[in-house]
């Protein structure tokens, strides 16, 4: 074959097709040469050779129909799928209000950089779940709808949503150990970001099938860092988070790749999705646990109190909840009289009266 430089008269989007065609041409004598372009691979003939290597190229192509270019349709948006998770989240939203750091949600589940280090891995996977206000959960609501419905539509649901939500915690773990301190971030957006990736990652795939190379089998990555610039580059945005996210969705989605020809079934999807929405209750669990009642009362007696690990007389007790014994003929306690302080009621004396974390319990 002759590498000098010619009209192309066809181009084909992998080497191996371009190969195929420039083998037709010389088997009938004429000389293609083959380029590599930015739009993929040029075959080209001499001027005077055109004619008869198109007659030649459309023959083949109608003989051998099986050789033409094939074609992989994109798998369809699940929008009902995304839009009901979207709706999860808002729901949510309406549940913790918006963000407030004495609020226990926001104390306790957002991705703290420092206390996630020190151990508190669960806030990774409780920010995805929380926003800063309305216009926050809305945002993430449309474009969840919009890059986690088709990642549901290419995997299925279940998978779909295990591999989204993982994304946004392995992005939120790398966005901890990149800042290390003072820095904290809530939001689904990292686990949007995340879907983006598995896109990109599907895409490159579906383009590695069709036999397409070089920097066209890349076009869906340079598409998601473009969303990631125009998306994930606002000023109240965290960017290094949505990077992150999208770095997780592409290494996951690569060996997901294969999965739109071969998609799990049924019960595997119910599988992940429960399994998925499991883990975010256990970390919801980790992250706000209930406080244990004692299972022992504590008791108070007239002259002498106990509490849990030491004893001693009434002299001691905190003012708030000292109790005076009220004494009768002949210097003899009468049980049947307290002078309580104000706010004690006698005539209730078994109610328990909590001061600073410990109760007490009058006995008569």
């Amino acid at each position: 074959m002759s590498d000098e430089p010619s009209p192309p008269i066809r181009t084909a989007p992998s080497r191996r097709l371009a190969d195929e065609w420039a083998l037709v041409l010389t088997s009938q004598g004429l000389h293609p040469a083959i380029r590599r372009t930015r739009d993929g691979f040029d075959l080209g003939v001499p001027d005077t050779e055109c004619d008869r290597a198109e007659a030649a190229l459309t023959a083949y192509a109608r003989e051998n129909p099986a050789t033409s270019p094939r074609q992989e349709l994109a798998p369809p948006t699940n929008l009902v799928a995304g839009a009901l998770l979207s709706l999860a989240w808002i729901a949510f939203f309406r549940v913790t209000g918006p963000r407030d750091p004495t609020v226990e949600w926001f104390a306790r589940g957002s991705a703290d950089a420092a206390r996630i280090i020190a151990g508190e891995l669960w806030r990774a996977s409780t920010a995805l779940t929380l926003h800063a206000d309305l216009g926050h959960a809305l945002g993430n609501a449309l474009a969840g709808t919009l890059f986690i419905g088709s990642v549901f539509g290419a995997l299925g649901i279940g998978l779909g949503l295990a591999v989204v939500v993982c994304a946004g915690v392995l992005g939120n773990l790398a966005n901890a150990v990149f800042h290390a301190t003072q820095h904290s971030s809530i939001g689904a957006s990292t686990a949007i970001f995340g879907a983006v990736g598995v896109l990109a990652a599907l895409g490159v795939g579906r383009h590695l099938r069709l036999g397409t190379a070089g920097r066209r089998a890349l076009a869906p990555i340079a598409a998601g860092l473009a969303l990631l610039a125009m998306l994930g580059t606002s000023e109240r945005a965290d960017l290094s988070g949505h990077l992150f996210g999208l770095i997780a969705g592409v290494l996951l989605g690569i060996p997901c790749a294969r999965v739109p020809l071969a998609r799990p079934g049924p019960i595997a999807q119910w599988l992940f999705a429960l399994g998925t929405l499991a883990w975010l209750w256990s970390s919801w669990s980790a992250a706000l646990p209930q406080v244990q009642q004692s299972s022992a009362p504590t008791i108070i007696e007239l002259g002498s109190y106990t509490l849990p690990g030491q004893s001693g007389d009434l002299g001691e007790l905190p003012e708030e909840v000292r109790h005076e014994e009220a004494l009768g003929p002949g210097g003899q306690r009468d049980r049947g009289q307290q002078r309580a302080r104000p706010g004690h009621h006698p005539a209730n004396p078994r109610r328990d009266a909590i001061r600073g974390g410990w109760s007490t319990r009058p006995r008569l």
